[in-house]
């Protein structure tokens, strides 16, 4: 902003200022005067006008009007890619991002909004939800699953807040199976990185990878193993799939033997997370 003080008299000042300052630079007055170059446009408002256009496009674009829900499917994983894409190529510090690498994400990113103006669309005409009940439920649970920000509850670290966030996430929505809600459709990979996810919550994980180093390693040896399975003729994605439906039964009989204790394995996981440990190491537990 620009602060022009005092206005009028021969020994105004015009003195540009960053937004944090601008009641620090001077002492103002009657005489104090501000310009503003430029406001951005509210949030409301570009999300408004992004609406107003779905809703022309569905009842006048002939291939809008012919889109239902399944329809999309392959739209909104093709823009989900394309902002994964976008992501990573920006380079480390995000902020040395080139103008056109950001608008290459800003430009994906407006592509995947609009695949969820256009779902949350369909459901409105077809009398399920709209958008503002979208966006009212994704508020709704970001705040009931952040105690520690809007609450009592008490987590100082990333860890911790994804614990927090898996558990209170398993409660709501009253599962009785840990995996349960990991669509089965994932690729294979992508899902054993969920189930791990999962089981750190209840303090079942295994030992984190310690920097870019062993990452790269490990990536290393995903490639190695999927060639050797593949050159032996059998599909890398289906081998793993089988060994995730066994850790699935595995984690089952865990969670039979907590209903037998009259316990669960989220209270057991903040009870006594030794005996939970210990029942996980049994050899009879499984694969």
């Amino acid at each position: 902003a620009v602060l022009l003080h005092p206005l009028g008299p021969p020994d105004g000042r015009v003195v540009e200022v960053s937004w944090p300052e601008l009641d620090r630079t001077i002492e103002p007055d009657h005489l104090t005067s501000v310009y503003v170059p430029r406001l951005s446009e509210p949030v409301a408002y570009e999300l408004a006008r992004l609406s107003e256009t779905a809703d022309i496009l569905r009842a006048q674009c002939p291939w809008d009007r012919e889109q239902d829900h399944r329809s999309l499917v392959r739209h909104l994983l093709e823009e989900s890619y394309e902002v994964i894409e976008a992501i990573e190529e920006l380079p480390a510090d995000a902020q040395q991002a080139s103008g056109a690498e950001a608008a290459h994400l800003e430009e994906e990113l407006g592509d995947l909004l609009f695949q969820v103006y256009f779902h949350a669309l369909l459901a409105r005409e077809e009398g399920l939800f709209d958008l503002s009940q979208v966006a009212r439920t994704v508020n709704d649970k970001l705040v009931s699953r952040h105690p520690h920000v809007f609450g009592d509850a008490v987590a100082h670290t990333a860890d911790a807040v994804l614990g927090m966030w898996e558990r209170r996430k398993h409660a709501e929505k009253g599962r009785e199976h840990l995996f349960e809600g990991v669509p089965a459709a994932m690729p294979a990979l992508a899902r054993a990185a969920k189930f791990e996810r999962k089981l750190e919550s209840v303090g079942l994980g295994v030992r984190a990878a310690t920097g870019p180093a062993e990452v790269g390693a490990a990536g290393a040896v995903l490639l190695a193993l999927a060639r050797r399975i593949a050159a032996a003729g059998a599909d890398p994605e289906a081998a793993l799939r089988t060994s995730l439906g066994r850790l699935s039964e595995r984690l089952r009989m865990i969670e039979e033997r907590a209903v037998g204790a009259s316990t669960t394995l989220t209270a057991l996981a903040e009870s006594d997370p030794a005996l939970l440990q210990a029942w996980w190491s049994e050899p009879s537990g499984g694969e």
